[in-house]
């Protein structure tokens, strides 16, 4: 079975009507988070992070369309709780070597401000706080996310 094109057919359905901040389909943005991933799991996952974060598809709708261990495993690290602080979730991520490589990607192509038409101050604040987050990711001594 080819995982990725499973992952963009699942991911565009799931994002299917939604936009992006600078008014693009969603789906484009983890088709761009994809391009920056090397491996097959890293595509994957990049075209499924936000499908359980974001929409109604659940891990185990991921798991029924037989997705491996590994990339539920990866989507689920990458997958934002409800009421989780940032650390939390960080340091979940950074356990999880592909979910932290694709969390770097979605974090690089969510810098790209171009992407936004006219930024507003909030959209610098959130850059500042995408920078603090690469940083924490990149540095694999790093324990703590402050």
């Amino acid at each position: 079975m080819d995982f990725i094109k499973k992952a963009y057919e699942i991911a565009a359905e799931a994002h299917e009507g939604q936009i992006d901040k600078g008014g693009n389909p969603y789906i484009n943005h983890p088709l761009a988070v994809a391009k920056l991933v090397k491996t097959e799991i890293e595509k994957t996952v990049a075209l499924l992070h936000d499908v359980v974060e974001d929409t109604s598809i659940t891990l185990h709708d991921l798991k029924k369309s037989g997705f491996s261990k590994a990339v539920i495993d990866a989507v689920d690290c990458i997958t934002k709780r409800e009421a989780e602080s940032l650390s939390s979730y960080l340091a979940r991520v950074k356990s999880n070597s592909v979910a932290t490589i694709v969390k770097i990607a979605d974090l690089t192509h969510n810098s790209e401000i171009s992407r936004i038409p006219t930024p507003s101050q909030k959209d610098y604040d959130r850059l500042e706080r995408y920078k603090r987050e690469l940083d924490f990711l990149h540095d694999p001594n790093s324990k703590i996310f402050s």
